[in-house]
């Protein structure tokens, strides 16, 4: 019997509806929703001890409230927006929250049977060629040596994170489990609050919403947007993008060591380096071929927004938030620019999220699966830049060429038909979505060509390769607390 019982799966989940509390309680948090929390630490372990014990040891974690479920991060989130104290007296919103994933193999080591995958089964260096990623040969660690596990720790105060994180190698050391790799997140946000990356653009506007929360959010906003836009004279979209996603669909995999149905979710994992030095002369090159007045707009074609998250589809400057709550536009699609005048078809949002441009160049084809390959991402970036402000990038922060970037985190149903489907067949095909439009210059492999300016015109050949490093990963898989308890009978 599934741990869903009479929760519709098909459907995004309330989370305070009573039938949906036992499913809530087993399965981990961070996969529904983001933890939100921009400091974390990342340990990779691999086994050494008996498989019996290392078993026991991972089966506590889950039977005494270490690892933190979907139902518990909801608690901690209200202790926060109420400004409630913690079970241990945490200051509100100090609570850590801690999450547990298992490598194929991790799963061998312990001899236990894993989710059926066979991208999680080999590996993510089996693909690194078909992914255009360095041999694996190459990456850095931990990623070098196998990697048995991920635990990954999330708390807004360092010095408890710090304090948490300590605690568990402790606990990991006593269980003979090595840590050999530890990478910090370290979340950087602009001065309207919104999360951004190291190149200076907000990040994560776009993303699946699993929960009618996020979902009735959504929608309150997109009737600001649309507002907003009428306002200002520009287009709104007959068929906007739809951010309500199937949880069923998207992330949830039946947990083969559960013994009550539970569910987990595939976890890709990928260290990448940005050279934010190279990036930003490149992009201002790249506004010198453009009009005078309009040099913000080489941004805006690279990524498809502007720093500030406002969609060039749409709007030809910066508008910034949106709306009482200061939210960011995401109701459109490129049905208000079908030629790619305004937002090229190789700019990253686009590639990544086509918005029914599939659907456009190819008429009949299945709207459903355009939507079926995205994925809810929850990366955070790591590394240090010297801004007045450690949490807000600026416009006097420094530009490194390396020791900076996204620690890319996002669960997958199919590794293979989402992730792996979207980085080969999306962002590195220059094909894709029509002809000759060339490849993705954030996560793409190769350089670019762009247009002179939005309308089209002469082609100025900009190389936009290798801003952008992966240093390695690996494919996680995210055990329901049933599972893992079920490793200690």
């Amino acid at each position: 019997m599934s741990q869903a019982g009479n929760l519709d799966l098909n459907q995004p989940i309330d989370l305070n509806a009573e039938a949906a509390s036992d499913f809530l309680c087993d399965l981990q948090g961070n996969i529904l929703k983001s933890h939100g929390r921009r400091k974390t630490t990342n340990l990779f372990v691999t086994f050494n001890g008996e498989p019996a014990a290392t078993r026991a040891l991972l089966a506590s974690l889950a039977a005494d409230g270490t690892i933190t479920s979907a139902a518990e991060q909801k608690n901690q989130r209200d202790r926060k927006e109420q400004g409630k104290p913690g079970p241990d007296g945490e200051a509100p919103g100090e609570e850590t929250a801690t999450f547990l994933f298992l490598s194929a193999r991790g799963y061998t080591y312990i001899e236990a049977t894993a989710p059926e995958s066979q991208p999680f089964n080999e590996g993510m260096g089996r693909a690194d060629a078909e992914l255009g990623d360095p041999a694996q040969s190459a990456w850095d660690e931990p990623f070098n040596e196998p990697i048995h596990a991920l635990l990954i720790l999330a708390n807004e105060n360092l010095s408890s994170l710090n304090d948490a994180a300590s605690k568990m190698r402790e606990c990991l050391f006593g269980a003979d489990i090595r840590v050999v790799g530890k990478i910090d997140g370290r979340g950087l946000k602009n001065g309207n609050g919104h999360d951004v990356e190291h190149f200076g653009y907000v990040d994560g506007i776009s993303q699946p919403l699993l929960t009618c929360s996020d979902v009735r959010g959504a929608r309150d906003n997109g009737v600001a947007a649309d507002a907003e836009a009428n306002r200002l004279g520009v287009p709104t979209s007959k068929n906007p993008f739809d951010p309500s996603f199937s949880p069923q669909d998207t992330v949830l995999v039946p947990d083969p060591l559960s013994p009550q149905g539970g569910f987990g979710s595939f976890l890709v994992f990928r260290q990448l380096e940005q050279n934010v030095d190279g990036f930003k002369k490149a992009e201002a090159e790249l506004g010198k071929t453009l009009p005078k007045g309009q040099e913000e707009r080489a941004g805006a074609m690279i990524v498809g927004r502007f720093e500030d998250g406002t969609p060039v589809a749409r709007y030809g400057e910066e508008i910034g938030p949106i709306g009482p709550g200061g939210t960011l536009d995401n109701h459109f699609s490129y049905d208000i620019d079908p030629d790619g005048e305004k937002c090229p078809f190789q700019a990253h949002i686009r590639k990544t999220n086509p918005r029914g441009d599939i659907e456009r160049q190819f008429p009949g084809a299945d709207p459903k699966a355009e939507k079926g390959v995205l994925f809810p991402r929850r990366g955070v970036t790591y590394g240090t830049r010297q801004t007045h402000d450690d949490n807000v990038l600026n416009e006097d922060a420094s530009h490194p060429s390396g020791g900076v970037g996204l620690l890319f985190m996002a669960y997958n149903k199919d590794i293979a038909g989402q992730f792996e489907f979207m980085q080969k067949r999306w962002a590195n095909d220059p094909d894709f979505v029509t002809g000759n439009s060339g490849i993705d210059p954030i996560i793409g492999q190769s350089g670019q060509s762009w247009p002179e300016n939005h309308g089209g015109g002469a082609k100025v050949v900009q190389d936009f390769h290798g801003f952008v490093r992966m240093k390695g990963g690996e494919y996680f898989f995210a055990p329901s607390l049933s599972g893992l308890r079920a490793l200690h009978p």
